[in-house]
């Protein structure tokens, strides 16, 4: 179920348990033609991929890398080895954006 917006394309799956827009860790989709990454498309979850992102989205740099992946490497769950803390992104979400952990499928999918 593809949504467009602009030239990007968010392409919605079936939710396979679990609220539908949580993050677990975003990554790039594997590369072809001998490349590692394909930066053209990033999985948000196994239910949202977000497809066509220009090349030149990576050309805003924050911290050393581009902003995209500054942000890809932040919204994560991450626990810390040491300690054991846990730092969810959809815990922040939910608490600084109000953001209600939603339904547990698209609708109409």
């Amino acid at each position: 179920m593809p949504c467009l917006r602009g030239g990007l394309q968010l392409a919605l799956a079936d939710a396979r348990g679990g609220a539908f827009g949580t993050v677990e860790k975003m990554k790039f989709a594997k590369g072809t033609n001998g490349e590692k990454y394909d930066k053209t498309t990033v999985t948000y979850n196994h239910n949202v991929t977000i497809t066509k992102i220009l090349l030149a989205a990576y050309e805003y740099i924050v911290n050393g890398k581009s902003a995209l992946e500054w942000v890809m490497e932040r919204q994560a769950v991450i626990t810390h080895k040491e300690s054991g803390i846990v730092n969810d992104a959809n815990d922040w979400a939910v608490e600084t954006m109000k953001i209600v952990q939603g339904p547990t499928h698209a609708p109409g999918v």
